[in-house]
C-alpha cells in the first residue's frame, strides 16, 4: 500500500513540510499565529528562520523524490530522522510545547511512521 502509494504521499506531505518557508519570511507572525510563542529577540528570530528554510527545504526534496524514484531513499530517510528526532525533542519537552506544537507533533510522527513503513518495503 504504501510502495505504491509513495508518489502521493511524498507531494502532500513534503507540500505541507514545505509550508514551513512561510515562517522564513515572517517568522513573528506565522509563530505567534501557529504555536502561540512569542519570539522578539533578533538571535531567535535568526534560529526561527534558518530552521524554517532548512525544513522548507526537506520538503522540497521530498516533493522532487515523489518524481524522483532513484532519490527516495535518501531523502526519505533523511526526512524521517529529522521528524523522529524533532518529535522526540518535543515530547521531552511537552509542557513547554504542547499548546502550540500538538499537531506538528501527530503530523511529524505520522510521516515517520510512514516513511519508515515504505523504507520496510511496505
Amino acid at each position: 500500500m504504501i510502495q505504491s502509494n509513495i508518489a502521493l504521499i511524498l507531494f502532500i506531505t513534503g507540500g505541507i513540510t514545505a509550508s514551513m518557508i512561510l515562517q522564513f519570511f515572517a517568522p513573528r507572525l506565522y509563530l505567534k499565529t501557529f504555536n502561540q510563542l512569542d519570539v522578539s529577540d533578533p538571535v531567535g528570530l535568526f534560529f526561527a528562520r534558518f530552521w524554517a528554510l532548512m525544513v522548507g527545504l526537506v520538503g522540497a526534496l521530498l516533493i522532487w523524490a515523489g518524481m524522483e524514484p532513484s532519490a527516495r531513499g535518501a531523502v526519505i530517510a533523511v526526512a524521517a530522522v529529522g521528524k523522529g528526532i524533532f518529535v522526540a525533542f518535543l515530547l521531552t519537552n511537552f509542557r513547554a510545547f504542547a499548546r502550540g506544537y500538538m499537531l506538528v507533533i501527530v503530523f511529524d510522527a505520522t510521516c515517520v511512521v510512514l516513511y519508515s513503513l515504505y523504507l520496510l518495503g511496505y
